[in-house]
């Protein structure tokens, strides 16, 4: 029996939560033990706990919901398993999920944990269809540690986190889920768990991902909750990212060995810059963190040595789109300041593939910029006489 224990957080999911246990107990690898956390259900989803025959299971039942995140924290501190995985109470498992992943583990032995693809279902266990942009969202290449923080910073989450089956020593390590989010309690965890293991994903589909009226389906609500929580998580992040972890994911515009460099600094000017699916939000982000960074006179200097001003800090504030508030193209000052903060293309401008995220060593090479703005570009640092710079990956 492999020693892996199996957290099943159920909510209000009476039709479906007892098919996703019975997948669980029919693991070709059979599992240790199954907790399964009712976060306060009301739609008679205990009746069908309380009905199942298997010494494995075992019922922990919170009164009142608390979030679930709480819940699998709570399973979480059930357990006992040197390995834990999660199945959500409305999914379903492939027969041979586990026994796949632990041979994953096995090959991998560097890998704090490994997800897999899925196959999306409808209510009725018929196929489903998620939509276009999420059809693929699990289909992930390997990427390094690096690889994968410049991927969640840039793009979001593309984990699936009811096919994960995870070391316990990860969790002792980075901490457990955060219950102040309720969208994206998994994405914070994963941007913690990066920064200090690799982790492993496989094409295999080996969940049955269940679409039905009782989700996660987008509302206005759900949207403005995953804004809000998107930025709580990524300043957050910034604002506490150590430099090696800064410099392998994203680069530096100077060398992190130059007298002038300032971590601070570099970070803004990422974000003001940075590109991908969650690029409005990040330039949003960049002002957070540089209001921390300007905030004190030891800030405004370093700014000020990077070559920019208070009124540029002004300019790039105003680049933000995050409300959708603004239309067009930028205006020359606009554009004037994103090139000399490093911008890697324009709007208006393609955009460079999506890439590796990979600063093999100094100095970081700057890949991707049109040749007309890298000329702009270095005229306007020979004009100002800023020195040292070199190009951000």
């Amino acid at each position: 029996m492999a020693d892996v224990s199996v957290i099943v957080p159920s909510y209000n999911h009476a039709a479906f939560v007892a098919e996703a246990i019975e997948g669980v107990l029919r693991q070709t690898a059979p599992v240790r033990e199954v907790v399964v956390v009712d976060d306060g259900s009301t739609d008679g989803s205990l009746e069908r706990l309380r009905a199942l025959r298997d010494e494995r299971i075992r019922l922990v039942v919170h009164e009142c919901n608390r979030g679930g995140a709480e819940a699998l924290n709570t399973g979480i501190r059930e357990t006992a398993g040197d390995l834990i995985a999660i199945c959500n109470s409305d999914d379903v498992w492939e027969p041979d999920k586990i026994e796949r992943q632990l041979r994953a583990l096995d090959r991998d032995g560097e890998a704090a944990a490994v997800f897999s693809d899925v196959t999306w279902i409808d209510g009725d266990g018929a196929p489903g269809d998620p939509g276009r942009a999420f059809r693929s969202v699990f289909d992930q290449p390997d990427r390094s540690r690096a690889g994968w923080l410049r991927r969640f910073v840039e793009e979001g989450n593309c984990l699936c986190h009811p096919s994960v089956l995870i070391r316990r020593g990860a969790y002792q390590r980075v901490g457990l889920y955060d219950n102040r989010y309720r969208q994206l309690p998994d994405y914070e965890l994963w941007l913690r768990l990066v920064q200090h293991f690799e982790i492993a994903v496989m094409p295999d589909r080996l969940v049955r991902f269940r679409l039905h009226d009782n989700t996660s389906r987008p509302s206005p609500a759900t949207s403005s909750r995953t804004l809000n929580e998107s930025a709580d998580i990524l300043e957050a992040l910034f604002l506490r990212l150590p430099c090696e972890d800064f410099f392998a994911a994203f680069g530096t515009l100077r060398s992190p060995h130059d007298p002038a460099f300032d971590l601070a600094c570099e970070k803004v000017l990422y974000l003001f810059t940075a590109a991908g699916r969650q690029a409005d939000l990040l330039c949003w982000v960049g002002g957070r963190v540089g209001m921390s960074l300007l905030a004190t006179a030891a800030g405004r200097d370093a700014w000020s040595r990077y070559g920019f001003s208070m009124s540029d800090f002004h300019t790039l504030r105003g680049t933000a789109n995050l409300w959708q508030l603004r239309g067009g193209e930028l205006t020359a000052a606009e554009r004037d300041v994103l090139v000399r903060a490093g911008a890697s293309s324009l709007p208006g401008e393609p955009r460079p593939a999506d890439r590796p995220a990979e600063v093999a060593a100094l100095p970081a090479k700057r890949a991707g910029l049109p040749w007309r703005l890298k000329v702009r570009r270095e005229v306007r640092r020979l004009g100002r006489q800023i020195g040292g710079l070199v190009g951000r990956s």
